[in-house]
């Protein structure tokens, strides 16, 4: 569909972040060809879906990660291979190129998916609706420690769901970078967001992790989402990349700046 663009370099110092509306993939053309480029397993787990916005979404993201890992290397979309760890996070097949080179994490709304890739790092990405989705709020006295509890509880109701949000995309963000998922003990990760436009990260002894190691930053993609970027670094900056884009037909660059970044 349209002429291959030119190869991608993963970097060390860049993380990429891919960005894909649902409502941009109008065309049941497109679709289509997602379809024939879904694994079998992948073609049977969009069947199984009972709602079509489940079916869409999941073909979606599929072929965003796919097409993607495709700027980066002379593999077609079709012929990528995944495995993934006990708690189900997934990497490239060894057998393949980049495996041992890059990285990337998946995370989708209703409306949104997003994809981040880098070159050396571990890395994880969360996003959240933060209109249409209600904060569970019932789950912080589980999931946030003591600080994060208070901060929420001492903000103004407006802002309250808000607040709730960009802790929750922080800590799922973390998690998926440490490879254990919602399986690592959330209240033990703690985000310091005090300071408007900064971050920190504590974590307890319980987790076995220095949280200097970690380059974290959040975004606002639009009026409706929150997303949250976690990634290891070697380097005191990390340069991010974002791009929207409808996969196989079309992309440009954002110029979106974070509202939080790590300090």
């Amino acid at each position: 569909m349209g002429n291959r663009p030119l190869l991608l370099t993963p970097s060390p110092s860049c993380v990429d972040i891919w960005l894909t509306w649902l409502d941009d993939v109008k065309y049941a053309n497109v679709l289509n060809h997602y379809v024939s480029i879904l694994s079998a397993q992948e073609k049977e787990q969009y069947q199984r879906f009972c709602f079509e916005e489940d079916r869409i979404r999941y073909l979606v993201a599929r072929a965003l990660i796919r097409t993607t890992l495709s700027r980066y290397a002379h593999v077609s979309p079709i012929d990528w291979l995944f495995t993934t760890n006990s708690h189900g996070r997934p990497a490239i097949a060894p057998t393949l190129p980049l495996a041992d080179s890059v990285s990337f994490n998946l995370s989708h709304t209703r409306k949104l998916i997003a994809l981040a890739v880098t070159a050396g790092h571990e890395v994880g990405i969360d996003v959240e609706n933060i209109v249409e989705r209600h904060a569970a709020f019932d789950i912080v006295s589980q999931c946030f420690s003591a600080s994060e509890a208070k901060e929420i509880q001492a903000a103004c109701p407006e802002a309250q769901s808000r607040l709730f949000f960009e802790y929750w995309t922080l800590k799922e963000a973390y998690a998926k970078a440490r490879g254990f998922g919602l399986s690592i003990p959330l209240d033990q990760c703690s985000f310091d967001l005090s300071q408007s436009s900064s971050i920190e990260l504590l974590v307890t002894q319980q987790l076995n992790d220095d949280s200097a190691r970690w380059f974290l930053c959040q975004y606002y993609p639009d009026a409706t989402h929150v997303l949250a970027l976690c990634v290891s670094i070697n380097e005191p900056k990390q340069q991010v990349t974002i791009r929207r884009l409808v996969p196989l037909l079309s992309e440009r660059a954002l110029d979106l700046h974070p509202g939080r970044v790590s300090i």
